[in-house]
Order: structure tokens, then C-alpha cells, then sequence
């Protein structure tokens, strides 16, 4: 977690996790732990999703994400040529022939009500 994007790795890893609310109220609400606090404070709010996103969609953020995943050999197991499902929608300037649908694994901080 955190050694880099998918395609390529950091050459300077995170070694901590800053949390906070979206709206911040108070400087101790910052928090600042080692993966090992965090995820022993979060594990059982922590979800692991299976998601795709296409190369070709319109979205820039997810289009880009799916060529950075795209670009790495190491990768190729988890890109296909043929399309499952759809984005909302597709870029009219990029090939149909070159659109891909691109798999990752995604861990998400959710919200359990007791």
C-alpha cells in the first residue's frame, strides 16, 4: 500500500497515514499513525472491491488511471480487450478498437452502523 502507483513503484514509499474528517473542526482531529495502528484501529471498516474502469471513457480521472494500470507488464492480467459493461460514456476522439477494460483491487474505508 502506498509504494507507488500502479505502473511504476516510489522510490519514496509512505511510511505513515494522515486521516481527517472532510470538514475539520479541530487540529486534534488529525490524526497521524504507522500502518500497523491504522489498520489495527480499521480493520474491520476496511473493504476490499474488485472495480473496473475503461480506457476510452470520458471520465479523465478514470480513463488516465486505466492506461497508468494499462502501461505496466506486470499488469497485463488484469486488462482485457474486450468490454464488460459500459462507462457512462466514451470518448468520441478515441478508437473504438482500442477501448479496454482494466480490473483492480480497491481497499475502502466504510462506515459500519452498530
Amino acid at each position: 500500500m502506498l509504494e507507488g502507483s500502479p505502473a511504476e513503484s516510489s522510490k519514496f514509499p509512505a511510511e505513515l497515514i494522515l486521516t481527517a474528517p472532510a470538514k475539520l473542526s479541530s487540529i486534534e482531529q488529525i490524526v497521524v499513525q504507522n500502518f500497523d495502528e491504522y489498520f489495527a484501529e480499521n480493520d474491520s471498516k476496511l473493504e476490499i472491491s474488485l472495480r473496473r474502469q475503461w480506457i476510452g471513457q470520458t471520465s479523465e480521472t478514470e480513463h488516465k488511471r486505466a492506461l497508468s494500470i494499462s502501461s505496466s507488464p506486470e499488469n497485463a492480467k488484469w486488462v482485457y480487450d474486450t468490454i464488460a459493461g459500459n462507462p457512462r460514456s466514451w470518448r468520441p476522439d478515441w478508437p473504438i478498437e482500442e477501448r479496454k477494460t482494466v480490473y483492480f483491487l480497491m481497499i475502502e474505508k466504510v462506515s459500519r452502523s452498530s
